[in-house]
């Protein structure tokens, strides 16, 4: 499987986009293969943080690569209006998946 197509996969079942990224934050290049498919079929719980996501949903599965989530409402999961970079980690561990009602 591609990565192109294990990103699509995920989008279609969490609702967000993501980007693969090699552990030294490298971009993966999408035609990469031999990549697991996302094994799941219900997006996650919606209080999970995008920590909770990548380390209950993606890390297991995906050994060697980081992640970054991609949000509608902004650029990335480490870029989140009105948090400062040096908040950078802070903002990933407590910025919902999902905000409550949608």
């Amino acid at each position: 499987m591609k990565i192109e197509n294990v990103e699509r996969r995920i989008l279609k079942v969490e609702g967000f986009n993501v980007c693969f990224l090699y552990s030294s934050g490298g971009n993966v290049r999408s035609d990469k293969e031999k990549i697991p498919q996302f094994p799941f079929r219900k997006r996650a719980r919606d209080l999970w943080t995008v920590e909770d996501w990548k380390a209950r949903r993606f890390l297991p599965h995906y050994p060697g690569f980081e992640v970054e989530v991609k949000f509608s409402n902004c650029d990335s999961d480490s870029k989140k209006p009105g948090w400062a970079a040096d908040q950078r980690s802070v903002c990933q561990q407590v910025y919902p998946i999902r905000p409550h009602g949608s």
